[in-house]
């Protein structure tokens, strides 16, 4: 008889865990949905700003009457000047560099950045793109001994329809990675990643390198390469990390940004989430 009478305790104790558990996780999907939007909102006027310093520092040179002979030796003090204001007036350009047709031309910021094999090869790729009267916008990248990351704005310098140079500027995506630390909270992982795949910023610097690709152990991330590259979209699903043979049953969202071919991904364990 006791045991009979337990049995409807018991079942109904199951029943009220089931559904708790279920709220939890109802929950920590709500989150993410509202961390990943809110953070793809944030990238997204951080490079737009960016790019408005840019073409703005790209009209000033124009309107120096500079574009046509940036590489003049006699026009190295000037345009050096206007490229230090831009750089000074932001801590998140580290180094930006006008050229002309020649490849030779001017730079201002921490020079030593330019030291990395990575991003001279991001350098001669934007040449080239903007050699094309087309805009430039690198793969994510790592530099320094601590693989920080950053990516490469560059655009064309034209005289009518004739190209003469090029505007570049190395952007650092530091403060982007204090925001994902910011977020990643909990047993939450919260990071940027590419169309491919590709990490773009991740709070485990040391772990996961810019440029990356984790696309064959998160199935998540997995996803984003069947996307439509101009569909802005936001998904919550369930999923299974492997990492190092161990699987591991997690709930993950992402949100992309069409415009620079990134997602903002947010995923923490199902067992963190229900506890």
């Amino acid at each position: 008889l006791l045991l009979i009478s337990l049995l409807p305790i018991y079942v109904y104790h199951r029943r009220v865990l089931s559904l708790s558990q279920d709220k939890l996780s109802d929950t920590e999907r709500l989150q993410q949905t509202e961390v990943t939007r809110s953070l793809a909102e944030a990238i997204q006027l951080y490079q737009s700003s960016l790019y408005q310093q840019l073409t703005g520092q790209r009209q000033l040179l124009a309107l120096a009457g500079l574009i046509g002979n940036i590489d003049d030796e006699k026009n190295k003090g000037q345009v050096t000047t206007l490229l230090e204001s831009l750089v000074d007036n932001n801590p998140n350009i580290l180094y930006v560099t006008a050229v002309g047709q020649s490849v030779k031309g001017w730079g201002a910021g921490d020079a030593r950045v330019m030291e990395d094999e990575f991003l001279k090869k991001a350098m001669q790729r934007a040449f080239f793109t903007t050699q094309q009267r087309a805009e430039f916008h690198s793969d994510p990248l790592a530099y320094g001994t601590d693989n920080r990351p950053a990516f490469i704005m560059a655009l064309p310098l034209m005289v009518g329809t004739e190209f003469r140079g090029m505007l570049a500027a190395v952007i650092s995506l530091d403060r982007i990675l204090e925001w994902l630390n910011e977020k990643s909270v909990r047993g939450r992982e919260v990071y940027v990643v590419d169309r491919s795949g590709r990490i773009v910023a991740h709070p485990q610097t040391r772990r996961y390198v810019p440029g990356q690709d984790v696309s064959t152990t998160v199935p998540l991330v997995a996803r984003l390469k069947t996307l439509e590259e101009e569909r802005r979209a936001t998904e919550t699903a369930p999923v299974v990390k492997t990492d190092g043979g161990k699987s591991e049953d997690m709930i993950g969202t992402y949100s992309t940004l069409p415009q620079l071919n990134w997602a903002v991904i947010a995923q923490r364990s199902l067992d963190d989430a229900r506890t």
